[in-house]
């Protein structure tokens, strides 16, 4: 396998230690630098907040939304490559080899393969440069809420609901106030004088949010990429590119009240909070973090590693079965060709775990592929090859001995969760900012 997180096995030898509790200096160990002039983000005139218009897009990633109403990426919500990679950076120091991991990804399973375009929030007409014509050809983009459920945003988010879940808090673009306090509560419970949330308490809350979808979503699913990877991973964004950074902490410090400003949320954190939808908002002054140690894709790697081995719940590949508590799991080696029979296997090497993320990635595409007609198959074949693989191989190496196993929508008679609601059209926007 080609080495692609480089010094990695130097720092740790061989493989990644078993780490309980989840360390708070988690994914690359670093001694954090600060240097005021380097990471202030200037939040005035161009950057100044705007809220959302009514035809602008805003979604389940509180980050992204943030972004866009600070116009660090384009305010209409309808984003593109380089608006995503560069809007990231400046705005909080996201490396660009992870965000163009991430962005090739959801641009490919969301959005317009013909633009490169695809909304933060449900669909838009944006997206398709030709309009009605190119969405004739390839349907409709559905954006990282609603219908793109299970692509990148997943159940058990920080804040939003199930999209699966029948009933109640099933909303997958909106924050609820009572995952929002459940947070706090925890973050004040672990420090009683000031609730500071870090990436140990994030980590937990991580842990809780699976169980409880397990114990109240009957149609909880929870695939390789958006449950495994993506779900635990955005749950670390909210400390390591939403904490401010200062000399006293370089690593960053996130108050409670910062948290709420960033998730759109005003209100006493200990008391009563509201929520604004579409309304997150970078507090000010805010520091990113500094240029020589923004967060990698190594970092990200890691990091999901070391939630795996803290929580091994966070591992579990498979979903209710049409009942609450009836979670069932999904044999590792089934999904990956036979390289290996439980995703702690690949936690324990960073790099294993790459490529078992890309294995699965690849092995979703063929059926994503499938549900187009011939002449949009072959556009989307063609965004496939030029687009996705190569971000894939660029990111992940040669993942020699990963082989592509079964496709996870193959276990859909077993999971009601991997196709609930997806083709429900009354659920396929975001609401409205």
């Amino acid at each position: 396998m080609k080495a692609i997180l480089p010094g990695y096995a130097k720092r740790q030898g061989v493989g990644l230690p078993p780490t309980f509790p989840f360390p708070d200096n988690f994914g690359i160990p670093r001694k954090y630098i600060f240097d005021a002039d380097q990471q202030y983000v200037d939040l005035t005139g161009e950057h100044e907040w705007q809220a959302p218009g009514p035809d602008d897009q805003r979604g389940p990633c509180a980050g992204l939304n943030a972004l866009a109403n600070h116009g660090f990426i384009s305010r209409d919500g309808v984003v593109d490559r380089n608006d995503v990679i560069n809007g990231i950076s400046n705005a909080v120091g996201l490396a660009q080899d992870a965000t163009i991991f991430l962005e090739a990804a959801t641009s490919f399973f969301n959005g317009d393969p013909v633009t490169g375009k695809w909304s933060i929030g449900g669909y838009s007409s944006k997206v398709a440069t030709l309009g009605a014509l190119q969405e004739d050809l390839l349907g409709r983009p559905a954006g990282i809420c609603g219908l793109g459920h299970l692509r990148s945003e997943g159940d058990s988010s920080i804040t939003r609901g199930d999209f699966s879940q029948p009933t109640g808090p099933n909303n997958n673009c909106e924050s609820y106030p009572q995952f929002t306090k459940e947070l706090l509560d925890l973050a004040r419970e672990k420090y009683p004088e000031d609730g500071r949330i870090t990436p140990s308490i994030l980590a937990e809350h991580q842990n809780r949010r699976k169980l409880y979808s397990v114990a109240n979503n009957p149609n909880y699913f929870s695939p390789p990429y958006a449950g495994v990877a993506f779900t635990p991973a955005a749950h670390h964004f909210v400390f390591v590119l939403m904490a401010n950074k200062s000399e006293e902490f370089p690593q960053g410090y996130l108050s409670p009240e910062n948290f709420l400003s960033w998730f759109g949320y005003q209100g006493d954190p200990q008391g009563d909070i509201t929520y604004t939808y579409g309304h997150e908002r970078i507090p000010a002054p805010f520091y990113k973090r500094h240029p020589l140690q923004e967060w990698t894709l190594e970092d990200i790697l890691i990091g999901v590693s070391q939630q795996v081995l803290a929580y091994p719940n966070t591992s579990h590949i498979g979903g209710n079965t049409g009942k609450v508590n009836s979670f069932a799991g999904i044999n590792v080696g089934d999904l990956t060709g036979g390289a290996g029979t439980a995703v702690t296997e690949f936690a324990k090497d960073p790099k294993t775990m790459g490529c078992f993320i890309s294995q699965a990635l690849l092995s979703s595409s063929p059926t994503f592929l499938s549900n187009f007609e011939p002449a949009q198959r072959a556009i989307m074949q063609n965004a496939y090859n030029s687009n996705l693989v190569p971000a894939l191989s660029s990111a992940f190496g040669d993942c020699t001995g990963f082989q592509n196993g079964k496709d996870i929508h193959s276990y859909s008679n077993q999971f009601p969760g991997i196709t609930a609601d997806l083709n429900d059209a009354s659920r396929a926007d975001s609401p409205s900012p």
